[in-house]
């Protein structure tokens, strides 16, 4: 798969040493930008390591992400596997399952642009939040 890359890598380790070894955190630095939540979801289809990161608004009352992307560790490296948008109705799953649930394969094209529109989301979160 596909990672961050190297530079964004080093500001999503700045990210979840947040974390401070718990499992949830909420990074508002900067109040003019939406806060950054962060989450350790621990085991995520085999992979030991994965983070969420989401940005959330409101409407209607409800919490929507604003987008949340889930993060696995891989070789020591940050691969992003699942991308949701509610205000744009888009949930983006890299992973091609069976019948059963079990993984099958991974959608490669997918997860590349994954990567590609998470290396700039890293640049706006370093950036927002003062990392």
């Amino acid at each position: 798969m596909k990672s961050l890359s190297k530079t964004d890598g080093i500001i999503m380790s700045k990210i979840v040493d947040c974390l401070s070894g718990g499992s949830h955190f909420k990074l508002s630095r900067n109040k003019t930008y939406m806060a950054l939540s962060i989450e350790n979801i621990g085991h995520y289809h085999g992979y030991a390591d994965a983070i969420s990161l989401t940005h959330y608004g409101e409407q209607n009352g409800d919490l929507m992400r604003d987008p949340e992307m889930i993060f696995v560790l891989e070789n020591g490296v940050y691969c992003p596997v699942y991308f949701r948008n509610d205000y744009a109705g888009v949930e983006q799953d890299v992973f091609v399952y069976d019948e059963a649930g079990k993984i099958r394969g991974i959608k490669l094209k997918l997860q590349s642009e994954l990567a590609f529109f998470a290396n700039t989301w890293m640049g706006n979160i370093k950036d927002q939040q003062e990392l």
